[in-house]
């Protein structure tokens, strides 16, 4: 549960950052969960 909070909050970030004020967008989700894929690489941890 916390990862998935953790995804939507990022995606909400980025979809803010992008200037879209509706609901995520599947792209802001993709990358969210790229960066967190990205993220847990570089600190080693396995899933």
């Amino acid at each position: 549960a916390r990862g998935y909070a953790r995804v939507r909050r990022v995606a909400r970030t980025l979809a803010d950052l992008s200037g879209h004020e509706s609901e995520l967008n599947e792209e802001d989700v993709a990358t969210a969960l790229e960066l967190r894929a990205e993220f847990d690489a570089l600190q080693g941890v396995a899933r």
